[in-house]
């Protein structure tokens, strides 16, 4: 009976760690599964900013985040942001706020497009890494549901010019391998 109990316990945590975490990424495509892409000199690179939600978020109204580490647009490239809604407070690199009117639903949410124009070649490098991280000023990662409940949520990355796309992760987190049954079993 004990190792039964054991065992419930070990696969309900199990399935808790495995379950689907919401994030807020950056992709090379709407359909949210390529983190990484290069750049051209006068050739705009769009990235495209997604949220990520949990089966139990069906849409969100609301989101919060930054990306410190964004590109500096000036001389050398020009950064350009398009929303998806023109409910916009803040700016990207120190932390923005962008409301729906309309709930977005999910499971991918998209948010906006960031197009990035460089002009030098010197602008962007080589893996050069950006990650989705609170707002500085509110110290907020988060979504708001249809629901109008506030949801912590993970941040993405994004590498430009990525010299391994093995190593260009879109989501820093643990990993879970898949298990069977009969490999829980044995444990005991």
């Amino acid at each position: 009976m004990k190792r039964l109990v054991i065992t419930l316990l070990l696969l309900a945590a199990m399935s808790s760690i495995a379950a689907a975490e919401s994030y807020i990424g950056m992709f090379d495509d709407v359909q949210a599964t390529i983190c990484y892409g290069d750049t051209e000199v006068y050739v705009t690179k769009s990235v495209h900013f997604i949220a990520y939600l949990d089966p139990e978020i069906p849409a969100i109204t609301a989101a919060e985040f930054s990306v410190p580490n964004l590109p500096e647009s000036g001389a050398l490239g020009i950064v350009t942001a398009s929303w998806n809604t023109t409910l916009v407070i803040g700016n990207l690199d120190y932390g923005i706020a962008l409301a729906f009117s309309d709930p977005v639903p999910g499971p991918l949410a998209a948010l906006g497009t960031v197009d990035f124009f460089p002009i030098d070649a010197a602008w962007i490098g080589a893996d050069y890494l950006m990650e989705v991280l609170a707002a500085q000023d509110s110290g907020n990662l988060v979504v708001v549901d249809d629901g109008f409940v506030t949801i912590p949520v993970l941040g993405g990355n994004y590498t430009f010019n990525c010299s391994n796309p093995d190593e260009c992760d879109c989501v820093d987190s643990v990993p879970v391998s898949p298990t069977s049954w009969s490999a829980v079993k044995a444990l005991y």
